[in-house]
C-alpha cells in the first residue's frame, strides 16, 4: 500500500464512447509526479473501440468492461470496489491533469483526519485562465452554485479552504469513507450524485477541502450535451438530494425558497423547450416517494450534524439571516 511513505491511490476513470478524449486524459495521468497509484478504466459498454485503444496504447491500465451502460454511479462503485488504494481519485475522461494533480490532491486528506474528500481546481480546457469550478456550494433553496464558474483565475482562487461539495469529475476520497457513509446512490445514475455524497459526508461528521494547486483542465459539457435526458436526470436528482439530506426541521422552514426555485426552474426549462422532461422528472420523484422515505430514514438516523449546523453550511442568500434567526428561536 505504501511506497516511500506515499499512500496508494486508485485513479478511476469512467468511459462511455469517449475515445476522442482518452489520449489527453490518460497520458496526463500516466505522467504524474506522484508515483504510487494505479489507473482503473471502467467502460460502460462503449461502441467506439475505446477498450481496444486503451489496450493498445496504455498496457499498464486496468480495464473493467461492463456489459451495459450503468451510468456514472454504478460504474464508479464497481471501480472503487475493485481498487487497491487507500485513497480513491475520480476523474472524468474529458480532462487533462497537471503533472502534480495527485501530489497536491492528497495533501489535505493526509494532513487532517476529518477530511473525507478533496476537490481539485478545475479549469476550462479551451480557456485555461478561466475556472470551471473550485468546489460547490449548496443554497437554502436546494440549488447548487459552482464556485468561481467562468471567473478569471486570481489570488483569491488559489487559497486552500473548506468546501461543502466536491465535483466528482476530479476529486479524491478516503476509501474508508465509502464504508462509513455508503457508496454512490445508484438510483441517481448520473448528475447530482456527488452533491448527495458530499452532503451525506457532512451529515455524518466529515468535511471537505479544496486543493488549489491540484489542477485539472475540463472540457465542460463535452460528454453531456444539453438534452431532455440531462434535464430529466438533473431535475429528478435535485429533488432526491433535497429530500434525502435536508434535516426534518428545515424541510418545512425552507419550503418557500424551495417553491420559488421550483417555479423559476419550470419557467427556465419551458423557455428552453424542455418542460416535458422537467415535469416527467418531478412526477417520477412522486412515484418513488416510498423508496425515498425508506432511504431518508437511514440517512437521517445516522447523522451527527444538527439541523442548525447544516443550515450554517448552506450558501447565504436572500433572507438567509432572517431564516437563521427564526430557526434559532424555534429550536
Amino acid at each position: 500500500m505504501y511506497t516511500d511513505g506515499m499512500p496508494m491511490i486508485s485513479v478511476i476513470i469512467i468511459n462511455w464512447n469517449g475515445i476522442n478524449h482518452l489520449e489527453k486524459c490518460l497520458s496526463s495521468v500516466e505522467a504524474q509526479t506522484y508515483k504510487n497509484y494505479e489507473i482503473i478504466f471502467v467502460d460502460n459498454n462503449s461502441k467506439d473501440n475505446s477498450i481496444q485503444y486503451v489496450k493498445d496504447n496504455y498496457p499498464n491500465i486496468k480495464i473493467i468492461k461492463l456489459d451495459d451502460n450503468y451510468g456514472f454511479c454504478k460504474a464508479n462503485n464497481i471501480g472503487i470496489k475493485s481498487s487497491n488504494g487507500q485513497f480513491i481519485a475520480l476523474l472524468n475522461n474529458d480532462t487533462e491533469v497537471d503533472k502534480d494533480w495527485l501530489l497536491e490532491l492528497v495533501k489535505p486528506i493526509k494532513r487532517e483526519k476529518n477530511i473525507k474528500f478533496v476537490a481539485s481546481r478545475m479549469m476550462l480546457f479551451k480557456d485555461r485562465g478561466k475556472i470551471d469550478n473550485i468546489g460547490v456550494d449548496y443554497t437554502i433553496s436546494g440549488s447548487v452554485i459552482e464556485r468561481g464558474r467562468f471567473q478569471k483565475l486570481s489570488n483569491e482562487h488559489i487559497v486552500e479552504k473548506e468546501t461543502l461539495i466536491a465535483c466528482a469529475g476530479a476529486a479524491l476520497y478516503n476509501k474508508d469513507f465509502f464504508d462509513e457513509i455508503g457508496w454512490f446512490d445508484e438510483d441517481f445514475f448520473y448528475s447530482y450524485e456527488d452533491i448527495d455524497l458530499s452532503l451525506r459526508a457532512y451529515l455524518y461528521g466529515g468535511k471537505g477541502a479544496y486543493a488549489p494547486r491540484s489542477i485539472v483542465y475540463h472540457k465542460l459539457s463535452a460528454t453531456r450535451k444539453n438534452s431532455p435526458l440531462n434535464t430529466y436526470y438533473s431535475q429528478r436528482n435535485n429533488e432526491f438530494v433535497w429530500l434525502l439530506n435536508t434535516p426534518t426541521s428545515l424541510l418545512l422552514l425552507l419550503s418557500p425558497f424551495r417553491l420559488i426555485y421550483f417555479i423559476g426552474s419550470m419557467l427556465y426549462f419551458t423557455r428552453q423547450g424542455e418542460v416535458k422532461a422537467f415535469l416527467k422528472a418531478k412526477i417520477d420523484v412522486l412515484r418513488n416517494l416510498n423508496r425515498i422515505v425508506i432511504k431518508r430514514k437511514k440517512v437521517q438516523s445516522n447523522k451527527v450534524l444538527s439541523a442548525r449546523e447544516y443550515l450554517r453550511l448552506m450558501k447565504k442568500g436572500f433572507f438567509l439571516n432572517k431564516i437563521k434567526k427564526l430557526f434559532l428561536k424555534l429550536s
